[in-house]
């Protein structure tokens, strides 16, 4: 199982994005069991937490082999604002999804 590395100040240090893999499960903290998700290639998971700052509210394990690229927050708010039009979609997404404004 993976939980998302927190910085000391309880920010996530990383955000996920799934490059091959059977799937991937999101388990309640609370109780493993529950699968509250199941992801496949190409998803992303912990975006709400690096959009919003927040800390992680779940858990992910892989059901077989997993290969994963990670991005840290400083290398999303270099890329967000060396990339104007990256940085209005993420601000879009966050909003739409996530009722959150973004700004670097």
């Amino acid at each position: 199982m993976l939980k998302n590395n927190l910085h000391s100040n309880n920010l996530p240090v990383c955000l996920f994005s799934i490059c091959c893999c059977v799937q991937v499960e999101v388990v309640s903290d609370e109780d493993v069991s529950k699968v509250e998700n199941v992801l496949s290639q190409g998803e992303v998971f912990a975006d709400r937490e690096m959009l919003t700052e927040s800390t992680h509210t779940a858990t992910t394990r892989a059901r077989d082999h997993v290969e994963l690229l990670a991005l840290s927050l400083q290398d999303l708010r270099d890329s967000l604002r060396a990339f104007p039009e990256v940085y209005q979609g993420a601000y879009q997404y966050a909003l739409n999804n996530y009722n959150y404004s973004i700004y670097v």
